[in-house]
């Protein structure tokens, strides 16, 4: 098949990597399915931290503050520009009109604050936390 060296740890969690997928996947409207679905974003995100690497401090200082100037631009600035409303960014991220959340970010069920705000999720996206993520690879090279 041409996949290289596969280990036996490979081997022994696939089937378990696959039931958490099949199961978010089938279930990922209940309540409960955020659990799978953060476990499924971690996954990703570690992966992307194994396989992706910035080659040196000068990327990194150019890197993070443009994403961080882009994500405060699409959350709160574009809103603005557009007649308010809903930003495109968090649109997206929340499932627009199917409000079908895809394992793209976290999610976390807020569970405490006012009645209107309880039941609703934190949701933090994965570029938020993979780009720092980076910069903590790299000072540990």
């Amino acid at each position: 098949f041409g996949w290289g060296h596969v280990s036996g740890a490979e081997v022994a969690v696939t089937p378990v990597a696959v039931a958490v997928a099949v199961t978010w996947a089938v279930a990922r409207n209940a309540s409960w399915s955020w659990v799978l679905q953060d476990v499924l974003g971690v996954a990703v995100m570690l992966l992307v931290l194994r396989t992706l690497r910035l080659p040196d401090l000068r990327v990194a200082c150019v890197l993070l503050p443009l994403c961080f100037c882009y994500d405060v631009f699409w959350v709160f600035l574009q809103p603005m520009l557009t007649g308010g409303g809903t930003s495109v960014m968090v649109e997206v991220a929340g499932g627009g009109d199917s409000h079908e959340f895809l394992p793209m970010l976290l999610r976390v069920p807020r569970l405490s604050g006012p009645p209107i705000i309880r039941g609703a999720y934190s949701l933090l996206g994965f570029g938020d936390v993979i780009l720092p993520g980076m910069l903590v690879a790299l000072t540990r090279r």
